[in-house]
């Protein structure tokens, strides 16, 4: 049975476990390289620390247990470690009900997710997966791990028979051209050429860069671009580079954005980036000046497919080659840069008639009326935030969703009605 609820008393008792299963050096290893990335790119902390999130988690807690034998009580109410201890719970508890060649199958994808942060998120949706039926007293198996199918799980005691479910994790690079990395990368090398030439800027100006494709894949080729951008900058106006490139100007009032760009990780100076810069959700550098000017440097491609068109092309690969097709099928999306009250917000807004349909529920209408996907019974988001406390002394392991049901499904059944209900 996995856990689907830990109370704080028992963090030590997990985190020891844990540690006896995978062993430390594979979370320890992983911060070490980021730490060393991060030395030589301070630009890339908050995104790799993000990244790692449940490998910096672990570390923090092996740090306490070797300074004092063990985790403290005082320590376990710390919510920062709470995503890794829920990791910690649910893996223990999954590789105990699985035999042990499974069980070992299960604790090595978990030692190689430490250094892909795709498998981990991949992971960790299977897993919150699992625990929401789970908790709602169903049967789980893991068709992939044990080799009886292609797909995520298997949910006994829902239909006529049971349920197969395949997760899909989808992070904030998909369907991008040049991912949230590359970028900070460039704007590490862009940043000293680009500081001198706006010295003197007491204005608000901001450059987006279009590539035709991806960034340019030899260093010199990065440099290029980079005094490209600070000609740009120096001459105040668009241009279209030999390649394709495109390279736009703009001013705003320095005010709009000099307040909040001391905090790049907050929802505000998001908005503020995407309503100056005309884009939307790309990875931005911003500087200010001595002289009170700020700058605003955003990289995008023009082959990038929107989120939803991207997310969308992943689940139809699913529902084709995944699932089997002879049983009824969910689809289960994590996403994983969406929060609790991102996607809530979401929800509420399509049940308001006052409204338009939100852009999710279109294309899932679209998505289900396809005749080649009548195996598909509903399509269910997760939030990226997937434990929380719950009440004194107690952690849960559930997370947000938003469920489209299709009873047009010719394997439709009224249990497959409020399978997931907004929490």
């Amino acid at each position: 049975m996995l856990a689907t609820e830990i109370h704080t008393s028992d963090i030590p008792f997990f985190f020891t476990n844990f540690e006896q299963e995978i062993k430390e050096k594979y979370w320890l290893r992983q911060v070490k390289e980021c730490n060393a990335a991060i030395r030589g790119n301070p630009l890339l902390k908050a995104y790799l620390q993000k990244e790692y999130e449940i490998a910096y988690q672990l570390s923090h807690m092996s740090d306490l247990a070797h300074q004092y034998g063990g985790i403290p009580s005082a320590h376990c109410m710390d919510r920062t470690i709470y995503p890794a201890v829920g990791f910690m719970a649910q893996v223990l508890s999954a590789t105990k009900q699985l035999a042990p060649a499974d069980a070992d199958r299960v604790l090595g994808r978990v030692k190689g997710a430490f250094k892909n942060p795709d498998d981990m998120r991949a992971l960790r949706l299977e897993l919150t997966a699992a625990t929401h039926f789970i908790r709602r007293g169903k049967k789980v198996g893991w068709p992939e791990i044990t080799g009886t199918g292609r797909f995520d799980l298997l949910v006994e005691g829902l239909g006529t028979g049971a349920l197969e479910v395949e997760c899909k994790s989808i992070s904030m690079d998909k369907g991008r051209k040049v991912h949230r990395r590359e970028v900070l990368d460039f704007y590490a090398l862009v940043k000293p050429i680009v500081t001198k030439t706006i010295a003197g800027l007491s204005r608000g100006l901001f450059l987006v860069v279009t590539l035709p494709d991806r960034l340019p894949k030899t260093h010199d080729g990065r440099v290029d671009l980079a005094k490209n951008c600070s000609a740009a900058i120096f001459h105040r106006a668009d241009q279209t580079l030999p390649d394709g490139t495109n390279l736009r100007m703009g001013e705003f009032p320095p005010q709009e954005i000099g307040v909040v760009a001391k905090n790049m990780n907050t929802a505000e100076c998001r908005v503020a980036i995407d309503r100056i810069t005309n884009t939307r959700n790309r990875e931005a550098m911003v500087l200010g000046t001595g002289a009170g000017g700020v700058f605003v440097l955003v990289i995008q491609s023009a082959k990038d497919d929107t989120f939803l068109e991207a997310t969308f092309k992943s689940l139809g690969k699913a529902a084709r080659d995944q699932v089997s097709g002879n049983r009824p099928a969910l689809l289960v999306t994590g996403l994983d840069d969406v929060n609790d009250s991102d996607l809530r917000s979401i929800a509420m807004d399509e049940g308001d008639i006052r409204k338009p349909p939100t852009a999710i529920r279109v294309q899932v209408s679209q998505f289900l009326s396809s005749e080649t996907r009548h195996h598909i019974v509903g399509v269910a988001f997760f939030s990226g935030s997937s434990v929380s406390p719950k009440q004194e002394g107690v952690i849960g392991t559930d997370g947000i969703s938003y469920y489209f049901a299709q009873p047009r499904s010719n394997f439709w059944h009224e249990d497959f009605n409020g399978m997931f209900n907004f929490l």
